[in-house]
């Protein structure tokens, strides 16, 4: 009898051991730890997010709620709402809709406005910038400035219908246009 108890407090022990090795070595990390989408890189205002962009790292579960590795897929085309660090945990505030690119579901469309339309363009007019368009005193319509101006390409803006309507008899005739940061 003793060497019975002897035996099944040794086989009690070792299996001690190994559950707490099998705790510490797998499911600790599985419990406590999951995999979500960071960015690889720092991304500005306004970045359209694409795969390449996009890796994984484990953090703490329940902390905080951020993006699961399952909605990483919903990230591919969104667009930062504002400056987002590489390497960081990333939240649904962090992202919006695209404004920068057209969207024919949506009535936007991506429109050029070319070099010989143009007569004057702020320094500041970057991708991302609101623009007013005025020809001659009148204002024309306002609109999201979508690739920086180049001065032999001209300037490339969102717009939908009813603002291209508007640009179209702005420049009808010879008439040309003034950008102004709105």
């Amino acid at each position: 009898m003793a060497k019975r108890r002897k035996i099944i407090g040794i086989a009690v022990i070792l299996l001690a051991a190994a559950l707490i090795v099998s705790w510490e070595r797998w499911g600790k990390d599985a419990l406590m730890y999951e995999e979500a989408p960071v960015l690889k890189e720092d991304a500005e205002a306004g970045t359209v997010i694409d795969e390449s962009m996009i890796t994984y790292e484990r953090f703490e579960r329940g902390s905080l709620d951020f993006i699961g590795k399952d909605e990483a897929g919903n990230l591919t085309g969104m667009e930062t709402a504002h400056f987002v660090h590489g390497g960081t945990p990333l939240f649904s505030e962090y992202f919006r809709e695209p404004l920068l690119s057209g969207n024919l579901e949506k009535g936007r469309f991506q429109m050029n406005l070319a070099s010989d339309w143009i007569e004057s363009v702020p320094a500041g007019l970057k991708r991302g910038s609101r623009a007013l368009i005025y020809s001659g005193d009148a204002l024309v319509t306002s609109v999201y400035v979508a690739a920086e101006y180049e001065e032999s390409r001209g300037a490339d803006v969102i717009a939908d219908g009813r603002q291209i309507e508007a640009i179209g008899k702005a420049v009808a005739g010879g008439g040309k246009l003034i950008l102004v940061k709105g």
